[in-house]
């Protein structure tokens, strides 16, 4: 793969690497360098190519109609040039896009000509494949394109809905939906935490080849997982009417349809899709009930007790069944809701944690693990923005390692990592690997270069990749500058009490084991021996 942005281009992955294995790449820069913008493009980029059929206007997006409104209301206008070229299944794909205000003219209506400038932009699109036949379909179910961000300034596009991209932006707030309750609600729950659950849930699947165990072992969990689950309050008391509830589920799920720009499905098609939820929800209650029969089950005189029924429900990775699925399906629909989630230690497993004792770091990571293992096939594309986010530098050093190792069982996968941190560059995994720096110039040109040596940069140390790799020309503190400076100018004097003076504040500056303590001390000796 190799991606051009505004007339810089990059090279994501080396020709020598084998096409089943998963590959890795990594954007360093400055802030402002453009990592984030390169993995946006991209992956507008891709669903661009999903709408190539569609028709094209010239003076609008084609993404734009599919894009979540208030994502859109944040962006601004800017000029870009973009070409992603990468190959599907010996099938080599270019995706050209361009917007534009550059000043032009047009001929009006009534044949006179009219000079458009700034600000007026149009769009200019061009998709090249060398296979004959290009199969949208076929594209969408053997790949994912999965964005992945811990940031609260998540920039990775936003869509109406998924349902026509194979996109999945992991990391999107959902607190919006709480944003103004303004009554008290027993079902309320974190949106990490709610994120978190989501994943799970997309994980629990008898095809998901993930392999959990480097992730607890990681955070000190065992295998172990469990829910606690709740009805939502709205449906508390439709008690064991199954079709009643699913109607009130779908009614919910789609009466904002009619207000969305996309525009995809007839009402044909809505009402077909409604009663296929309808059918699925109904399946899972029934089944559900069969399994559990007191969580659907409220009387009268239970009024109390039935507002605090709960469901333990014990995760098995290893095995899924009936219960696992019923369950899912009734949280994906929002008609159970998960309170909590319980973690077990692993060396102790009667010792618990539950998801709100969680640090930010263990919630980075397991939604990290989770969010990809919820949506990752052969083939997809993986793009990761800063996963250091709220790791301890040990975390780090270790995520990569805890990435390769959970989803190795999956095949010509293509993760796309932005990061700053050194630790994660150092433990980079030799093979398939590629580090490309971006440097944010002067001129605001993007460089880049690309380092694929057989060990990459684990034998560097933090400091070397810090000056080598990330371009800062120093480690060492403004205040330590000061100080040596100072005893330099000193020395130089032959200045024995403002370089005594001077020493004295370095050696409580530095490390108790530095070695430079012991030559600024040979320094000091020796100009006392001159002044004597």
């Amino acid at each position: 793969m190799s991606f051009e942005l505004n007339g810089t281009n990059h090279k994501f992955i080396s020709n020598e690497c084998n096409d089943l294995d998963n590959k890795y790449t990594f954007l360093v820069g400055e802030n402002g360098s453009g990592k984030t913008e390169c993995l946006v493009q991209i992956i507008n980029s891709l669903n661009r190519y999903q709408l190539q059929h569609e028709q094209h206007e010239q003076h609008r997006d084609m993404l734009d109609k599919h894009l979540e409104n208030r994502y859109k209301s944040s962006l601004v206008d800017f000029k870009i040039k973009s070409n992603l070229v990468f190959e599907k299944k010996d099938e080599k794909i270019s995706i050209s896009f361009e917007k534009t205000d550059a000043p032009r003219e047009i001929i009006g209506f009534d044949g006179k000509k009219i000079n458009l400038n700034q600000n007026s932009f149009r769009y200019i699109y061009n998709f090249k494949t060398s296979a004959t036949v290009c199969n949208k379909a076929d594209y969408d179910k053997e790949s994912s394109i999965i964005a992945i961000s811990e940031s609260p300034y998540n920039k990775f596009p936003i869509l109406q809905s998924d349902s026509y991209f194979n996109y999945y932006n992991i990391g999107v707030n959902t607190e919006e939906k709480n944003e103004y309750l303004n009554h008290q609600s027993d079902d309320y729950v974190h949106p990490k935490v709610k994120q978190l659950t989501m994943s799970i849930c997309g994980s629990l699947s008898e095809h998901h080849k993930t392999n959990f165990s480097h992730l607890f072992r990681m955070l000190g969990f065992s295998e172990k997982i469990k829910f606690t689950l709740k009805i939502k309050d709205s449906f508390k008391y439709l008690n064991n009417n199954s079709k009643e509830l699913a109607e009130r589920v779908v009614s919910n799920r789609y009466r904002d349809t009619r207000f969305s720009s996309v525009g995809k499905n007839t009402e044909k098609e809505i009402e077909s899709k409604k009663n296929q939820d309808k059918t699925e929800i109904i399946k899972a209650i029934d089944g559900l009930h069969k399994l559990e029969p007191n969580l659907f089950t409220i009387e009268s005189n239970q009024y109390h007790d039935s507002m605090n029924r709960e469901l333990d429900f014990d995760i098995d990775f290893n095995s899924y069944t009936l219960m696992t699925g019923y369950v899912k399906t009734l949280i994906e629909y929002d008609v159970l809701f998960v309170s909590n989630i319980y973690f077990y230690n692993l060396k102790f497993e009667k010792q618990s944690i539950d998801s709100s004792r969680l640090s930010s770091g263990q919630l980075c990571v397991l939604n990290l693990i989770f969010g990809i293992s919820s949506k990752i096939l052969n083939n997809s594309l993986i793009l990761i923005d800063e996963p250091e986010i709220s790791l301890h530098p040990h975390w780090q050093s270790n995520i990569i390692s805890v990435i390769h190792n959970s989803f190795k069982n999956y095949t010509a996968c293509h993760f796309i990592i932005a990061t700053h941190s050194p630790h994660i560059i150092s433990n980079v995994i030799k093979n398939n690997s590629s580090l490309v720096l971006m440097e944010n110039s002067e001129n605001n040109n993007l460089a880049n270069d690309i380092i694929n040596t057989e060990y990459g940069c684990q034998g560097w140390t933090v400091e070397e990749i810090l000056h080598d790799i990330m371009g800062m020309s120093d480690t060492r503190t403004d205040e330590y500058h000061q100080r040596i400076k100072e005893f330099e100018v000193a020395i130089e004097q032959d200045n024995y009490l403002l370089a005594k003076a001077s020493f004295t504040e370095l050696d409580n500056l530095l490390h108790p084991n530095n070695h430079l303590r012991k030559l600024l001390k040979l320094d000091l000796v020796s100009v006392k021996s001159e002044v004597e």
